[in-house]
């Protein structure tokens, strides 16, 4: 059996009536239409709160994200941590619901940790986050 990615809904179609002809061996797994992705924008996503503690020798963030599109999808945010004299020493990008998605008008808490030589130099400085990237995830 094979398995595929497909785009466009009309490719969808025509995959599907090609794999009947051909004796039904395709497999359709994921069908996003143009219509969903233009739907789903990290614009519309919201970071409600943010906090930080230490553990141990870690710092720990925790946010609150809020999507404020239309329909679930989820959303890729960038983590970027600055020292004390405000130079940034860390960035990184994380789905805040790893491949889930984050209900319409819903939030989600996440946590993101710090490595320790990460989290020593940003000892007294800031961090920041925002989302970058927003998908809708199929489930199956």
């Amino acid at each position: 059996m094979k398995a595929l990615t497909v785009l466009g809904a009309s490719t969808a179609v025509l995959l599907t009536i090609a794999g009947t002809f051909f004796g039904g061996k395709w497999l359709i797994k994921e069908v996003a239409t143009q219509d969903d992705i233009s739907t789903c924008s990290a614009d519309k996503f919201q970071i409600e709160s943010r906090s930080a503690r230490t553990e141990s020798r870690r710092i720990i963030l925790t946010a609150v994200v809020r999507n404020n599109n239309a329909v679930a999808c989820g959303v890729q945010v960038s983590v970027a941590a600055t020292d004390k004299a405000g130079k940034q020493i860390a960035i990184e990008q994380i789905w805040a619901a790893g491949v889930s998605n984050i209900s319409a008008g819903g939030t989600h808490s996440f946590p993101v940790y710090l490595s320790p030589e990460v989290s020593k130099q940003a000892e007294g400085g800031d961090y920041d986050i925002r989302p970058v990237y927003a998908r809708i995830w199929k489930q199956q």
